[in-house]
């Protein structure tokens, strides 16, 4: 069976110190998801299961409580930056505008890492929007999909984001495992199946 990690919007503005949602409502567990998620990456890379990433386009107004329309997101701005982990030169990126990526009519669907595998992995912010819109979009195009529970940060102002997503994902979308059931998958390279 063929898998593919999707690393979604772990950028400087959504995750990292200098992120405004952050600072101000502190890290807690989006600090804790974010490592995970940076686990889960090595893990993959060292499986040989390919690792794809979302990163929301210049002019991507960033996600900030109350919407501030004039902060506007351009490549140039340090908080566009991947934090963390970063892709590898061989590893795809894909610019995304809408909170769910990967829409019906994204060309990356033709590319083989994408339309070969079976299972999609997804780590990275937030939750309740821009994991959960992927997740829906993957499995309308007949992928499989498993989230990695403590890999997923969930917004910080939003308390039961994520565990209202995980039931989503597991009750009508497909699968929930945790960050060390993942890298056993990647490690092994036997992703789930049923």
């Amino acid at each position: 069976m063929a898998a593919l990690l999707l690393v979604i919007d772990k950028q400087e503005w959504h995750v990292g110190p200098s992120s405004p949602l952050l600072r101000q409502w502190g890290p807690g567990q989006v600090a804790r998801a974010i490592a995970r998620a940076d686990q889960v990456i090595a893990a993959a890379r060292a499986g040989g299961i390919p690792v794809w990433w979302t990163q929301n386009e210049e002019g991507h107004v960033p996600v900030q409580w109350p919407l501030d329309t004039s902060d506007v997101l351009t490549v140039a701005d340090p908080r566009y930056a991947v934090y963390g982990l970063q892709p590898e030169p061989s590893e795809t990126v894909i610019a995304k505008r809408f909170p769910g990526a990967l829409l019906a009519d994204d060309p990356a669907w033709t590319e083989p890492d994408l339309a070969d595998a079976d299972m999609v992995y997804l780590v990275g912010a937030y939750a309740g929007r821009c994991v959960l819109a992927t997740a829906t979009n993957l499995v309308a195009r007949g992928k499989k999909v498993t989230v990695v529970a403590d890999a997923v940060a969930a917004h910080p102002g939003a308390p039961h984001e994520l565990e209202t997503t995980l039931f989503t994902v597991r009750t009508t979308l497909g699968w929930v495992v945790s960050a060390a059931e993942a890298i056993i998958d990647f490690t092994d390279q036997h992703p789930k199946t049923a």
